[in-house]
């Protein structure tokens, strides 16, 4: 059985320095880290097939992908069990169960009332319900303090086992390393 998800093969785009080769497989945790400017956005919209490549060639397999942009938009008033019975809807699931108990997310608050790091834990949860083939998580230690950043380390442990392949992209790697088995510095 074929685990490649997604194959770059001397994929460049004008905006980013090197043509890349690289693929994502099955189970794969990959870190895609850099300053400012070199190329993590817009090689995270090549896998997401926002965008193509000026030059080279991107194989992806036919995949659900769950997404956490760095800036999310939530229905600031909706409750948050409201909110996550809604997408689990949509997505056909109801897997959440686990990453509410994890991340002890409060259920009966307005998503407005959450704390900035309570929010990032929803976007990270709403990105894995339905358990996604891939999930890419942009900059999502961003607002999580010590414990969400332990919390967010074990779901991704048990994500990894489950044949998820998951995508962080991140400025400061370090934390993350020792987590992921591949790494693409821009």
């Amino acid at each position: 059985m074929d685990t490649c998800l997604v194959k770059f093969r001397d994929v460049y785009k004008y905006d980013v320095k090197k043509a890349y080769n690289f693929e994502i497989n099955k189970g794969d945790c990959v870190l895609i880290s850099g300053e400012n400017g070199q190329g993590k956005t817009t090689l995270t919209k090549l896998i997401l097939g926002y965008i193509r490549p000026d030059q080279g060639l991107i194989e992806k397999k036919h995949m659900q992908i769950g997404y956490l942009p760095e800036h999310i938009s939530f229905p600031w008033f909706m409750k948050v069990n409201r909110y996550l019975e809604r997408l689990s809807m949509i997505k056909q699931s109801k897997a959440y169960d686990q990453y509410i108990y994890l991340f002890e997310i409060p259920l009966f608050k307005t998503i407005y009332e959450l704390s900035k790091g309570n929010r990032q834990k929803l976007g990270i949860i709403s990105a894995c319900i339905g358990k996604p083939d891939m999930i890419i998580l942009d900059e999502p230690l961003s607002t999580l303090d010590e414990k969400g950043r332990e919390q967010f380390y074990d779901m991704i442990a048990s994500i990894k086992n489950e044949e998820q392949a998951v995508i962080i992209i991140t400025h400061f790697p370090s934390f993350l390393k020792p987590l992921c088995n591949k790494h693409i510095a821009l």
